[in-house]
Formats: structure tokens, sequence, C-alpha cells
């Protein structure tokens, strides 16, 4: 993604608001990755707990 500035009034420069939304967007993308992962880790664990449960009896 490339980021788009334009020159402001006040000589700053700013962010165009569609890349503010694509910015938004990724965010969004990489919580939903990092959600699944930590519920993947958590299924992992239950069923390890699991295997261990079932080995001692």
């Amino acid at each position: 993604m490339i980021a788009i500035m334009i020159p402001k009034a006040n000589g700053r420069l700013s962010i165009a608001k569609e890349e503010v939304v694509g910015i938004k967007a990724l965010r969004g993308k990489q919580l939903a990755k990092v959600n699944q992962y930590r519920q993947a880790k958590k299924l992992v664990q239950a069923a390890m707990s699991m295997i261990l449960i079932t080995a001692e009896l």
C-alpha cells in the first residue's frame, strides 16, 4: 500500500482519507488473524490436556 500525502494549507502533510480507511481495514485483517491464531492455540492446548488425561487413565 502506498500512502498518498496531501499538502495542507498550514504546510503539513496529511494522509488521504482513503488511505486511512485502507490502514484500518488492514488492522482489522491482522486482528482477525491474531484472534484466529489465539483460538487455534487454545484448541491445541485443550487437545493436549485431553491426551494427557487419557494417557493417565
